[in-house]
C-alpha cells in the first residue's frame, strides 16, 4: 500500500513539473519585460538598453549583463527563433527580461534571463 501511495505522489509531482511552463510560453517569458528599447552600448559582458536614447535622464535605461544562461531570441514577423548573444548589436530594438536582483542605480543593472531581438 505504501508503495502505491509513493508511486502516486511521484507520478503527480512528475506531471506537475512536466506541465509547468515556469512563466514561459515556448521558451519566451509571459510576463512584461524589465525594459524594451534600443541597444546603445555593447560591453564585454552585456549591453545598455535605453527606452528613449535621446533623453538624458528620466526614461528607462538598464545595463543587461549576459551570462551563459541568458536565452536570446530573434523575432521576425510572427516567427521567433533562437539566436546567439553575439547577434545583439548597437541600434537594435530589444526586450529584456531580468533574472535575479535588479540593482537600483541609474541606469539600472540586471542580469538578462531572456533577450528578444525585435524586427530583424
Amino acid at each position: 500500500m505504501r508503495i502505491m501511495f509513493a508511486l502516486a505522489i511521484m507520478l503527480s509531482f512528475t506531471t506537475m513539473v512536466a506541465c509547468s511552463s515556469g512563466g514561459r510560453n515556448g521558451g519566451m517569458p509571459t510576463e512584461k519585460p524589465l525594459v524594451s528599447g534600443t541597444v546603445t552600448k555593447l560591453g564585454t559582458a552585456g549591453f545598455l538598453v535605453e527606452e528613449n536614447p535621446a533623453q538624458q535622464s528620466g526614461d528607462t535605461k538598464c545595463w543587461a549583463a549576459v551570462t551563459e544562461k541568458t536565452a536570446v531570441y530573434r523575432q521576425a514577423g510572427k516567427l521567433v527563433e533562437k539566436a546567439d548573444p553575439g547577434d545583439i548589436a548597437v541600434g537594435q530594438t530589444v526586450s529584456v527580461w531580468a533574472t535575479g536582483p535588479i540593482r537600483e542605480s541609474y541606469p539600472c543593472q540586471s542580469t538578462a534571463g531572456t533577450v528578444l531581438i525585435l524586427g530583424q
